[in-house]
């Protein structure tokens, strides 16, 4: 259970090479945003589907925005300063921001943290991280005083956040019993199936055949292909849909359609070793010779 958060901080870029593609951004001097009150994330998805006899055959999500409201009790015009890129005065004391038409905020990091209980009572905190992000100051509320006095928090909503998430997790849809299962080999799917099979030939030579262990794992394929697409859409904000165990596929699974589920199972292990073109990545030899060979076998 989530019951707090606290500590909000906010670090600029470092002036020099800041960004690199093997570990977080170097950053500069932190500030601190004031006394957190609130933190509000929207994370917005492109969706696309392709329809093939009658059903659908892939969906495609991919990330493509996102921003963070913050609220805190107070921030100081020296850090809102430095967030948001405004002009800061030359008076002494707490100088006065000036924000114009030319302003441009800085990239840089935000982190805070959360706490946390455990269903035994135990207590436990929680880092939030947000690699890049780059501010925006909205607009406030002002109220005249009257009979009562109303509270107000000084409240601030400066951030826009620029998520680095994995873009382009495809899953493949597969019908059974009216249920959609979306199928995706992550990399948890295929760990998980280089323990149980080994790492010696390619996946799909465990679903060939017609015998029962060429059922079996069938099976236990479709069951965990079928789990990790599952969370990965829960991680995407669709929504949430079943995570079926393997005797489900053992008990539901009709002998004439156990074909279309081994060719849900090679769709999907090709998807999860196919590659992005504009992906700047080296060449990985032995997945290129297994993504060629499921292939053939498909």
């Amino acid at each position: 259970m989530q019951y707090g958060a606290k500590m909000i901080q906010w670090a600029p870029f470092a002036a020099t090479d800041p960004e690199t593609t093997t570990a977080p951004p170097k950053l500069g001097t932190p500030a601190n945003l004031g006394a957190l009150n609130k933190v509000t994330e929207t994370i917005n998805f492109n969706r696309t589907s392709a329809f093939g006899d009658n059903v659908k055959k892939v969906e495609i999500v991919e990330f493509k925005d996102g921003s963070l409201a913050v609220e805190t009790l107070y921030l100081s015009n020296t850090n809102a300063a430095a967030v948001t890129g405004a002009e800061l005065g030359t008076t002494d004391g707490d100088k006065d921001l000036k924000f114009g038409s030319n302003d441009t905020a800085p990239y840089g990091s935000l982190a805070f943290y959360t706490n946390h209980m455990r269903d035994d009572g135990t207590k436990y905190y929680q880092g939030i991280f947000y690699p890049k992000v780059k501010a925006n100051m909205e607009g406030e509320e002002y109220e005249t005083k009257g009979d009562s006095i109303v509270r107000s928090e000084e409240t601030r909503h400066p951030l826009r956040l620029f998520c680095v998430w994995r873009k382009n997790m495809k899953t493949i849809p597969y019908e059974l019993n009216g249920h959609t299962f979306y199928l995706c080999l992550n990399g948890q799917a295929l760990f998980d199936a280089y323990d149980k099979f080994g790492y010696e030939g390619f996946l799909t030579k465990h679903i060939e055949g017609k015998d029962k262990q060429s059922f079996e794992n069938t099976c236990w394929l479709l069951a965990k292909l079928a789990e990790q697409g599952e969370l990965v859409r829960r991680w995407q904000g669709l929504d949430r849909g079943p995570i079926a165990p393997e005797q489900y596929f053992r008990v539901n699974l009709k002998p004439l359609e156990v074909s279309d589920a081994k060719k849900a199972i090679r769709e999907a292990i090709a998807l999860g070793f196919a590659r992005e073109e504009e992906e700047k990545r080296e060449r990985d030899l032995f997945l290129e010779e297994l993504q060629k060979k499921t292939k053939e076998i498909t």
